[in-house]
């Protein structure tokens, strides 16, 4: 959303913000300033970090790692990446949000 302006979910371009802050800890301390951008189509948020923190949350962050599950997803199956809704693996068209796939 950050460069496109196009709403990732919903694909509205009317996005509003830099909206609040949110602080994060890293090592007990503040270390990253948050701002939220916000799509007015559907309410979809992201949030971006000051370059400052940004460089701490890459210096001193943990990288997140997937947990392996049992009941992930078999193999062929696929989820829209707009709503996340399950889709077939020759859909072209997600059945519930309409987007192209």
């Amino acid at each position: 959303m950050k460069n496109s302006g196009v709403c990732p979910k919903c694909g509205c371009t009317k996005i509003v913000g830099p909206h609040g802050s949110k602080l994060i800890d890293l090592l007990h301390f503040r270390t990253a300033t948050l701002k939220a951008l916000v799509c007015s189509g559907c309410g979809y948020a992201e949030w971006y970090s000051d370059e400052l923190g940004l460089d701490n949350v890459r210096r001193l962050g943990e990288v997140y790692k997937v947990p392996q599950s049992k009941s992930s997803q078999p193999s062929g199956q696929r989820v829209c990446l707009f709503c996340n809704c399950r889709i077939q693996p020759d859909d072209v068209i997600c059945p519930e949000c309409g987007k192209n796939i």
